[in-house]
């Protein structure tokens, strides 16, 4: 049982920590995913026009 309860204690520290990160850098995140929409958006304008 002790071992058990040490696994999910870990897990949930490491949940913690990924969340208060993701939380921390989570306006960059936002600005570098909507750079990369736009670009995505902008190689599918591109392609279409190429067809």
């Amino acid at each position: 049982f002790a071992i058990q309860f040490s696994k999910v204690f870990v897990l949930f520290l490491k949940a913690t920590f990924i969340v208060y990160y993701l939380f921390k850098h989570l306006s960059t995140i936002l600005k570098k995913i909507r750079k990369l929409f736009s670009f995505a958006l902008i190689f599918q304008l591109f392609k279409f026009n190429i067809y």
